[in-house]
């Protein structure tokens, strides 16, 4: 009983966090999203490790939901990185050197999106 209980601590722990991070994308705090990641990560390691045998039905119930939230939010970073991606697509029309940029855009072996940087432009700091 003692692995039940260690699911059901460690399914506890998710709602939360999945609300924090689907308010931060409603509310387009992006600089939240990478510590949230994380944390979720940390907290789903412990739910992976918990699980030593064959979840209850109601433990399932509660997989399936979770699961359902975090397809949800995943949703709706996809939908935001698109809008953004975007916006950044209108901007860099009719700039010759930001579309060499835009078009040179990678994935890092880490999966990371990474882009070469702009030379040859200043910026001025507001």
């Amino acid at each position: 009983m003692a692995s039940s209980t260690a699911l059901d601590a460690a399914l506890d722990a998710l709602p939360y966090l999945l609300d924090q991070q689907a308010q931060a994308v409603l509310d387009g705090q992006a600089d939240a999203l990478p510590g949230l990641s994380v944390i979720l990560n940390s907290r789903l390691a412990a739910l992976r490790a918990s699980i030593t045998r064959l979840p209850t039905p109601e433990q399932q119930d509660r997989l399936r939901a979770l699961h359902g939230r975090a397809r949800a939010n995943q949703d709706m970073l996809n939908r935001r990185q698109l809008d953004v991606q975007r916006a950044i697509d209108a901007l860099g029309q009719g700039d010759p050197l930001l579309q060499s940029a835009q078009s040179n855009r990678v994935y890092a072996a880490a999966g990371m999106l990474t882009a070469p940087a702009v030379r040859g432009r200043g910026f001025v700091q507001a």
